[in-house]
C-alpha cells in the first residue's frame, strides 16, 4: 500500500545548480538564457551619526507615549527601532538570477512567466533594476538589481516572454534608497 504514493502536487522543483526539474516527456533542452548575481541592494556602512534623525524619532514618539500613558506604543515604538536598525546594519545579502524557458529564479525559487504581466527595465544612475510585475495582489512587483547583466541582452530575452511596459516608482522605493536601506 505505501509502494504507490501519488503525488498530485504539479509544481516545478528546482535544484542547486539552477536546472528546472521537468517529466522526461515534457523536458525540454532548457539551458538558463541568461545568469547573473548581485547583492540585495548597495553595501553602505552607515556612521554612527546616521542613526541621528531615527533615534530623535524615537525619542519623540516616546515622549508622546509617557503622556498618553500608552506602554503599548512605547514598546512597539522601541521594537521598531530594533529592528530598523539591525536591518540597517546587516550586510547585503548575494542573491543569484537566472532566466530560463520556465520563468525567472532568484535563489532557488521560480517566478513562472504565467504569473508575471510584465517586465520594465530602470537603467538610471541611482536606480538599475528589473522590476516584474506579478499578478499577485499583495505583491504585485518583484524588483531585481541588475548590476552584472547587460541591459540589451536581458530586455532582448525577456520580451520573448513579457511585454514591456513601463512601471511606477514608488515614493517608498526611492526613500529606501536614499536613505541606504
Amino acid at each position: 500500500m505505501a509502494d504507490k504514493v501519488i503525488n498530485l502536487k504539479k509544481t516545478t522543483a528546482v535544484k542547486d545548480d539552477f536546472e528546472v526539474s521537468k517529466p522526461e516527456e515534457t523536458r525540454e533542452t532548457n539551458d538558463v538564457f541568461l545568469r547573473w548575481s548581485s547583492y540585495e541592494r548597495e553595501k553602505l556602512s552607515h556612521r554612527p551619526l546616521w542613526f541621528l534623525w531615527p533615534t530623535v524619532a524615537v525619542l519623540v514618539f516616546v515622549i508622546f507615549g509617557l503622556f498618553a500613558k500608552s506602554y503599548f506604543f512605547i514598546a512597539l515604538v522601541v521594537l521598531a527601532f530594533v529592528v530598523f536598525a539591525m536591518y540597517a546594519t546587516r550586510e547585503p545579502e548575494k542573491f543569484e538570477f537566472a532566466v530560463t524557458p520556465q520563468g525567472i529564479l532568484i535563489n532557488h525559487k521560480l517566478h513562472v512567466f504565467s504569473e508575471l504581466k510584465s517586465f520594465c527595465i530602470f537603467d538610471k544612475p541611482a536606480m538599475k533594476e528589473l522590476s516584474l510585475e506579478t499578478i499577485k495582489v499583495l505583491y504585485p512587483f518583484i524588483h531585481i538589481p541588475t548590476e552584472g547583466v547587460k541591459i540589451a541582452e536581458l530586455k532582448e530575452v525577456l520580451g520573448h516572454f513579457l511585454p514591456e511596459k513601463e512601471h511606477p516608482i514608488f515614493l517608498i522605493d526611492q526613500l529606501v534608497k536614499r536613505w541606504g536601506l
